[in-house]
């Protein structure tokens, strides 16, 4: 691939604050943690301190915070996006390798250098209202929160440079972006985009396959590529795919496999993360009958037994989730696939879901598959 090769870069300075309020919503992560490092001179700096040298295992939780990648081509930094209650916020952001600086800044905003990242399937993830791409030149605060041709104020190089992505469906996203003050670089592996910017404020949709470039002078282009490819001949991308380097941090169990589900899923989007075709296997009649009242029996349980929070006001509150059920009665690639819109809601669905464990019946003696694909409603009536 040509993206990241013929780029000149820049030094860039420090970044400032490009505008988070009308960014950031109900999908702001609680953290973002620090799975894997590479290379040296890796820093983090809270609000004007000093740095400090960033370890696996910090975390980011406040919008003070910043994560310094140094541009010497060789260091890199891979964030896991943790939601309320320590679950897995369905995000992974790798910052770096890069000839310039890249700089992390807690919750969804990255200036200069390169990223590669990754929305896994679903609704209830991390940023999934963007992910602010700047340049890492600085911009005055007060002229990034309104729209600067509504109060008569030039736009400055930062904010017309700027770009916002986010995931244009529930599908799985991967993606890699390039930016300097000069060149930005968006190239979609997996799934679909929106690319929201000062020249496009209503936006525009980027699918796999399609890299999209602008230079500083407003010229534009849209280019096609073959996405599997590009990931074969990419080593950068073949580790970022691989679990080892995202789950041998000191992370919760529990996420750890959310993550793995999450990369497997992406490595091989055919197949149900975690499934294999001897898993789906198909089925007589009558077993088919045993499965489905196994089902309906689990789903019953799992409704009469949930003590769900109150709801932060009246009206119908519900969650879906979808989630794989082992034959040892391991919940593997729990996922909200729609939201009830009350984050203690959701988080009460899968913590419940998650202690299914303790339940658990055996599957049908018919079924030969090692693990079942099961989807659960959760509904709360408030009045």
């Amino acid at each position: 691939m040509q993206l990241f090769k013929p780029i000149a870069f820049v030094h860039l300075t420090l970044f400032g604050l490009l505008g988070l309020t009308p960014l950031l919503r109900a999908s702001t992560p609680s953290a973002s943690q620090i799975v894997s490092l590479q290379g040296d001179r890796l820093l983090l700096q809270t609000g004007n301190q000093r740095p400090n040298p960033a370890q696996v295992g910090s975390r980011l939780a406040s919008q003070n915070q910043a994560l310094i990648v140094p541009g010497n081509n060789i260091s890199l930094a891979r964030l896991a996006f943790l939601g309320g209650g320590q679950s897995y916020a369905g995000l992974l952001l790798q910052a770096g390798p890069d000839r310039q600086q890249t700089q992390y800044r807690f919750p969804c905003v990255v200036a200069g250098g390169r990223i590669t990242l990754s929305w896994r399937r679903g609704e209830q993830r991390g940023c999934i209202d963007g992910i602010r791409l700047g340049t890492g030149t600085t911009a005055p605060k007060q002229q990034t929160k309104a729209n600067p041709k509504d109060q008569g104020l030039a736009l400055t190089p930062a904010i017309a440079m700027a770009l916002t992505i986010q995931p244009e469906s529930h599908e799985a996203i991967l993606l890699r972006a390039v930016t300097d003050d000069n060149f930005q670089a968006v190239e979609t592996l997996q799934g679909a985009i929106r690319i929201t910017s000062a020249q496009h404020p209503q936006g525009f949709i980027l699918r796999a396959g399609e890299i999209y470039y602008r230079l500083a002078n407003g010229q534009e282009q849209t280019e096609s590529f073959d996405p599997a490819a590009a990931i074969a001949d990419s080593l950068e991308l073949q580790e970022f795919l691989n679990p080892h380097n995202w789950t041998h941090s000191p992370t919760p169990q529990p996420i750890s496999q959310d993550i793995t589900n999450h990369l497997v899923a992406l490595r091989d989007p055919g197949q149900h993360p975690g499934t294999d075709p001897q898993n789906m296997p198909e089925l007589t009649a009558s077993c088919q009958a045993e499965v489905d009242v196994y089902l309906a029996n689990l789903k019953a349980t799992m409704g009469n037994t949930w003590r769900p929070p109150y709801p932060p006001s009246p009206g119908v509150w519900r969650t879906e989730v979808t989630y794989l059920l082992t034959r040892e009665g391991r919940v593997q690639d729990l996922q909200i696939v729609r939201s009830s819109g009350a984050p203690n809601l959701d988080q009460a669905a899968l913590s419940h879901v998650r202690a299914l464990e303790q339940r658990f019946v055996p599957f049908p003696s018919c079924y030969p598959g090692t693990s079942l694909p099961v989807d659960n409603n959760f509904t709360v009536r408030y009045q």
